[in-house]
């Protein structure tokens, strides 16, 4: 009889899985694996996540603007050249946007000719600024507008200001602003616009090392004139050739000077 009862148990034991029963387990598996997957899986995202938050947390914190410096500018403060910048404090130095700060800044402030904006860590804007300097004056409307030698308008004075530059008489120009290039219609038969005749003859003057001209005569820009000392006219004509003209007279200069330092009279060049 025990034995009998062993067989039995062990053919119920032993005996094999029916189909659904199969299915059953392997289900149960899947779910398992899925189950430790989907795990993994979320692990992996919210390591991932929590590590790409801290980077840029610390991107934003160590990378944040929290100063400013300014070099080569005398003529304005660090916080004036900053704020015309249209930039402020608090950014992210390297996400901040700065290309149109130069122009902005050389509008608002006449007298800068050129910035260069560099970022320097930790979270500083340098700024190299190269100033401008007053050529000449213009009388304009009832005012003295003082401009560089590029036709930049610098600043406007009362007329009757002591200034001691050449005074420039010029066709009147459209625009004529401080912080603006001055800017003049085209003259029928010029060689040019004013504005290039102008910076080319300033650019020739200063080449030669031509001294004390107190007039600068384009009121034809056809046929231009300079005054010297305020005694001596200085025909130059048609704006070609200037460097050659201008070296000329110089020499003839000095031999009047040596002559007689109060001569007056005209040149033709």
């Amino acid at each position: 009889m025990a034995q009998n009862n062993n067989r039995n148990t062990t053919g119920h034991a032993g005996r094999q899985l029916t189909s659904r029963e199969r299915a059953y387990i392997a289900q149960r598996k899947r779910k398992k694996i899925r189950r430790r997957r989907i795990i993994a899986y979320s692990t992996i995202f919210f390591l991932v996540t929590a590590i790409i938050a801290g980077l840029l947390y610390g991107f934003f914190t160590i990378f944040r603007t929290t100063a400013y410096k300014v070099e080569g500018c005398e003529k304005y403060s660090a916080e004036e050249v900053f704020t015309a910048s249209g930039i402020h404090l608090g950014g992210n130095l390297y996400f901040t946007v700065t290309k149109h700060a130069p122009a902005l800044i050389q509008e608002k402030l006449p007298y800068v000719h050129r910035v260069v904006i560099k970022r320097k860590m930790p979270g500083t804007f340098l700024f190299s600024v190269e100033q401008t300097a007053a050529a000449v004056a213009m009388r304009e409307e009832n005012t003295c507008l003082l401009l560089d030698k590029n036709g930049k308008a610098l600043e406007r004075l009362p007329e009757t200001a002591e200034v001691e530059l050449p005074f420039l008489l010029c066709p009147e120009p459209k625009i004529a602003a401080p912080g603006l290039y001055t800017e003049f219609d085209d003259v029928p038969d010029a060689v040019a616009n004013p504005l290039i005749i102008y910076k080319s003859l300033l650019s020739a003057i200063e080449e030669v090392g031509l001294k004390d001209i107190t007039v600068i005569n384009m009121s034809k820009v056809t046929d231009v004139t300079l005054v010297y000392r305020d005694r001596i006219r200085l025909h130059l004509g048609t704006p070609s050739q200037l460097e050659d003209r201008l070296r000329m007279a110089v020499n003839v200069l000095e031999n009047e000077n040596m002559i007689s330092p109060e001569e007056r009279g005209e040149i033709d060049l």
